[in-house]
């Protein structure tokens, strides 16, 4: 069941899916589209040319500007998504997670606490960049990275068993890991 509190602004421009649920204080506006079940916690703000995909939920004072948002997201308290970014399925953005303009977010992604995302970069599918990172350039996919200019420091192992990969497809990431990134240093 769709609930709307009687302080959020909603244009007429605005499509909700199926039981969205939005919070006090928020605005939205413009030509957004939001999922089913998607819910906008107190002071969401939502403009543009904006779609946000089913089950996300967004905290407050999150602002979402003209950018494709997949399903299954978390965004949490203070997270930014600038222009133009696409964000995938299954994201998590911790508190405070800013991305750039122009910045691509695959499936799985994790960005901690306090992440910054320069313009233009990409981070890869089922990555992880620690909190407090600064990131400039790209994250390969399955990727762990940390720091002021993040830097690569393996693969994102926790998140791999997580998700159930298998032994055998781990073991082939870490092998082209290796040939990859290890023997470039040697």
């Amino acid at each position: 069941m769709t609930s709307i509190h009687s302080t959020a602004v909603i244009a007429d421009t605005v499509e909700l899916g199926r039981d969205v649920c939005i919070g006090p204080y928020c605005c939205v506006d413009g030509n957004v589209v939001l999922g089913d079940n998607c819910r906008l916690d107190t002071h969401v703000v939502v403009t543009g040319n904006t779609t946000v995909g089913a089950d996300t939920r967004i905290f407050p004072f999150a602002s979402i500007g003209v950018t494709r948002v997949g399903d299954d997201n978390l965004f949490m308290v203070g997270v930014h998504v600038a222009h133009d970014c696409i964000v995938g399925n299954n994201v998590i953005m911790a508190n405070n997670a800013t991305l750039g303009g122009h910045v691509t977010v695959a499936d799985y992604a994790i960005l901690g606490g306090l992440v910054g995302v320069h313009q233009f970069a990409r981070i890869g599918a089922h990555s992880f960049v620690g909190a407090g990172s600064l990131v400039t350039e790209d994250v390969i996919p399955f990727g762990m990275v940390s720091g002021n200019r993040a830097v690569l420091g393996g693969l994102n192992l926790v998140g791999l068993k997580r998700r159930n990969f298998e032994r055998d497809e781990i073991n082939a990431l870490r092998a082209a890991f290796k040939d990859i990134f290890m023997t470039q240093n040697a």
